[in-house]
């Protein structure tokens, strides 16, 4: 769903950021706007993610703080998902989580360092099988 905003004085002088990569955005004409958290999603992130994904990475960041791509160029990012995983596994697993807390928390780490839900699932399941 797109939710369009008209180009009065002011929308425009109001700076307006993406609730999910934090990006100005320009062109309030192709923005999403959540029912339940009113974050106000970019086109970028609305291309890159579905609705669904989009409701869910709201919801994260709204409970656990920080945004898309926050870490990615953090100094001891090592950039691989594979690693994010690995090692975020490894710090969740000592403070004994449910399943789905442990989940939640893992995706929102692997979304603070820019890799997509999908990138995420594909990974956790090679990282499972080993």
């Amino acid at each position: 769903m797109i939710a369009y905003y008209g180009n009065n004085e002011n929308n425009s002088r109001r700076n307006l950021k993406c609730a999910i990569c934090r990006i100005n955005i320009d062109n309030k004409t192709k923005t999403y706007q959540s029912r339940t958290t009113f974050g106000v999603v970019c086109y970028n992130c609305i291309k890159k993610f579905s609705q669904d994904y989009i409701e869910l990475i709201l919801n994260i960041f709204l409970v656990y703080r920080g945004y898309f791509g926050q870490l990615k160029d953090h100094k001891d990012c090592k950039h691989s998902i594979e690693t994010v995983i690995k090692d975020t596994m490894t710090k969740l697993k000592q403070k004994k989580l449910n399943i789905d807390e442990l989940n939640t928390r893992l995706l929102h780490i692997v979304l603070l360092y820019g890799f997509t839900p999908n990138e995420y699932i594909k990974n956790l399941k090679l990282f499972l099988e080993e």
